[in-house]
Parts: C-alpha cells; sequence; structure tokens
C-alpha cells in the first residue's frame, strides 16, 4: 500500500471572483467560510485597491470542508488536507464547485506553472 501525501493542488481563473457571492453559496452548501481582509501596507495599495475595488490576491476565504480546504483569493485557488485521508462526499463537493470555479491549470498562457493534480481516496460510503 501506498502512503499519499496530503492533497494539494493549485488552480487559476481569469476573472477575479466576487467574494460575497462566493461566501453565500458556500455557506448555503454547508460549508464553513472564513473571510480575511488583509489590511494594506501603504498608500499605493490602498490607492489601488480604491480604484479597483479589490485587493485582488491579499484578500482571501478560506472554505473548510471534512478534510478538505480551500484557499481562494480573487484569481487563485489552493485545494489542501492538512493530513491525508480520503475524501468524503462533502469534500468532493468543495473539490467539484472550486474546480468549476478556478477553471484554468496555469496562470496565465505565458506562466510556465503547470501542475497536475494528485491522485487521492474516496472514502468509502458503505
Amino acid at each position: 500500500m501506498t502512503t499519499r501525501q496530503p492533497y494539494h493542488y493549485v488552480r487559476f481563473r481569469r476573472t477575479p471572483l466576487d467574494f460575497r457571492e462566493a461566501e453565500v453559496s458556500f455557506k448555503l452548501e454547508g460549508f464553513k467560510v472564513e473571510k480575511h481582509d488583509t489590511p494594506t501596507k501603504s498608500e499605493t495599495e490602498l490607492s489601488m485597491k480604491k480604484f479597483f475595488g479589490t485587493d485582488w490576491n491579499r484578500d482571501h476565504l478560506i472554505v473548510k470542508a471534512d478534510t478538505l480546504e480551500a484557499f481562494l483569493t480573487q484569481s487563485v485557488a489552493t485545494l489542501l488536507q492538512r493530513q491525508s485521508k480520503p475524501f468524503t462526499k462533502r469534500d468532493l463537493r468543495l473539490r467539484e464547485i472550486v474546480l468549476g470555479s478556478y477553471d484554468e491549470t496555469r496562470a496565465g498562457i505565458l506562466s510556465p506553472y503547470i501542475q497536475t493534480e494528485p491522485e487521492f481516496d474516496i472514502e468509502d460510503s458503505g
């Protein structure tokens, strides 16, 4: 039997995620959601946030299922487990929603970063 590493997978999206809409949707699905607004560090960051109405990759949501968590910025999603365990039905649902919203495997067409989804086990519901 092979011991798997904890699941860790990064995906991207081209348009910014609407945090308000996403937060409501995840809560309706029964997930625990934490919203983090990272304080700005400089006047330039403050003016950028005011101009664009967002702090693209500093503000984030953390969405938790059973063994799977999603760390979501407006353009990057990181799905991860703290310990390697089989995915539950809730974990699979969180994964499905996130992969549907973050549908790019690389940050941009010129980006060298590309990752394939790691294998994972599914909990026996029997």
